[in-house]
């Protein structure tokens, strides 16, 4: 018996940032200015019917944070810390985000990000500073059936089908 196709989705937001370093691993991302985070379906080598309607979402930075903080609260045996990949000008950087909020009084995201689990050691080290439009690509490994579900409640009028019936 085969199971429903799931739809996985990866996410991209773009904004201007200051780094700051907390300790020898974790790092604060404040958020100046942010876009709208870009939510949109991968392929699928598992279940090609997905592939043929592929849904793309734009969520607010209030709305993604929400949804992360939400998914987290109720899956507290499987949080979602996503390896993320984080562009400044031609260089990358990669690590682990473990917690975000959203400062309402300053209309802010706030990343706390970790880069305990990159390997290998060169890519342990994040700036520190501000910076200007440097992209954040964020991976996929939600458990995706519920994410997708989130996905769709969290944005009113989307009608999305995250399994196919």
């Amino acid at each position: 018996m085969q199971s429903s196709p799931i739809r996985s989705f990866d996410q991209v937001v773009q904004g201007n940032v200051n780094i700051k370093k907390l300790n020898k691993k974790n790092y604060k991302i404040t958020f100046s200015k942010i876009g709208d985070f870009l939510v949109y379906q991968t392929w699928s080598d598992t279940f090609n019917t997905v592939n043929d309607s592929r849904h793309i979402v734009n969520m607010t930075a209030k709305q993604w944070v929400n949804l992360f903080i939400k998914y987290n609260d109720e899956h507290d045996d499987n949080k979602f810390t996503p390896t993320t990949v984080m562009k400044i000008g031609n260089e990358n950087y990669i690590f682990v985000i473990n917690k975000v909020y959203y400062n309402d009084c300053r209309n802010r995201v706030v990343l706390k990000v970790s880069t305990e689990y990159i390997q290998p050691k060169k890519f342990k080290k994040l700036p520190c500073g501000n910076y200007d439009n440097v992209r954040f690509d964020i991976d996929n490994t939600w458990r995706w059936s519920t994410y997708c579900a989130f996905i769709c409640a969290a944005v009113p009028g989307l009608g999305c089908v995250c399994f196919d019936q």
